[in-house]
């Protein structure tokens, strides 16, 4: 055995479950587990993902319980510099040959047949690269510019009626602020069409062998279709999904951006039912609400009913969640019932949320109800003095 081996395997502790502090998910919040480790060189190849050996470097991935986004933290300490001269350098364009033309110059055939001719929008190609998307689409007429934190990092002094950022989300060590800075160059009634690979079906059985789980790529944050919609939703957008691509976009966008939307896919919305937010917290209020507690108020009825708008354009399909911090009774969420514009909706428990998901061609002012069982008495059913009728505790949001 070779003497630095032999001193590498003298060195290693007993086999013991690490001592490390719980991972929250970088999107959602939800608690997320370790997934799997990759070496640091693994590069986007499904045939020879380690055409260039291997660095000894172990980078770990951890997959949320809830939205199912799998991240690194690895690099979450970087800095720019640091990514120039560790991923982002001389070598790229060996672990991805594609990002210098032929992809852009694919990506531009797919946005023109997006765009309707003499249509005057302007364009910012986000995380642009080599700059050739942008170049291309100028070519064929449109307004476009580029924008790249590390080729192109002058940042653009307007905004934009369309953002396209291609094989960008997947590079994000802050999810949530590379949506908002994105978001932040986004006209009003602007879209923001990306692209970036979901994963597969069977990616608890693949874990980091999927291709696209890519550390040398830059590749950290990898979603799901869940993951989209809430970061999405984050930011207050929504997600567009179809046979012609994904988007994000808000309210009432305007008409030669919808009718690009309408041609990438069908909105879908997500709509949080938490509990109305009172001033009246030291005793009970007359509309099926106990006062508030901590950050949950309790149901203390069968019935109780939101009413709400839904965006436009109307989503075909809504996702309505109740953020459930307690039950009254082992069960008692989940014999609940949902429904919406005389629909029957039946009721999963995903984490910490009852979720529920309609179709709908109705836009406008909608009711949404939520049935329980019959509330209980603590005193009723446990030792304790609270006589309260208490059915399930809803976070307030």
């Amino acid at each position: 055995m070779k003497t630095d081996l032999r001193q590498a395997l003298n060195d290693l502790p007993p086999l013991a479950a690490p001592a490390s502090a719980e991972v929250f998910c970088k999107i959602c919040g939800s608690p997320a587990n370790l997934f799997d480790s990759v070496d640091f060189n693994k590069h986007c190849s499904p045939s020879s993902p380690y055409a260039f050996g291997f660095s000894g470097i172990s980078i770990g991935y951890h997959r949320c319980d809830y939205c199912e986004f799998i991240f690194s933290s690895a690099m979450d300490d970087w800095s720019n510099q640091d990514f120039s001269q560790y991923i982002y350098n001389r070598d790229y364009i060996l672990v991805d040959p594609e990002y210098v033309e032929i992809r852009p110059l694919r990506d531009a055939e797919y946005v023109m047949a997006l765009l309707e001719p003499n249509t005057p929008l302007a364009l910012l190609d986000y995380g642009s690269g080599s700059g050739t998307l942008a170049r291309q689409l100028v070519r064929f007429g449109v307004d476009a510019e580029s924008y790249d934190p590390f080729s192109s990092p002058v940042r653009p002094q307007r905004l934009f009626d369309v953002i396209t950022c291609f094989e960008v989300l997947e590079h994000a060590v802050s999810p949530h602020e590379t949506m908002a800075d994105i978001a932040s160059m986004l006209a009003p009634g602007g879209c923001i069409i990306f692209g970036t690979s979901i994963q597969p079906p069977d990616i608890a059985e693949q874990k980091t062998h999927w291709w696209y789980i890519a550390p040398r790529n830059g590749h950290i944050s990898i979603h799901s279709w869940r993951s989209l919609r809430e970061l999405g939703h984050h930011a207050g957008f929504m997600l567009f999904d179809g046979s012609g691509g994904r988007a994000f976009a808000r309210s009432q966008p305007k008409p030669e951006v919808a009718r690009i939307l309408a041609k990438v896919g069908k909105p879908h919305a997500l709509v949080r039912l938490a509990a109305p937010l009172s001033e009246e917290t030291s005793r009970d209020s007359d509309n099926g609400w106990h006062g508030l507690e901590d950050s949950f108020r309790w149901t203390k009825v069968p019935e109780v009913a939101w009413s709400l708008t839904l965006p436009d354009p109307s989503p075909s399909q809504v996702t309505f969640q109740i953020p459930v911090e307690h039950e009254i009774s082992a069960g008692f969420a989940l014999a609940c019932a949902l429904s919406f514009q005389g629909q029957a909706l039946r009721l999963s428990r995903v984490g910490r949320y009852l979720e529920a998901v309609a179709e709908t061609a109705i836009g406008g002012l909608a009711v949404v109800k939520l049935r329980t069982p019959p509330p209980l008495r603590p005193c009723d059913i446990m030792t304790s003095s609270d006589s309260r009728s208490l059915g399930v505790a809803i976070a307030i949001e």
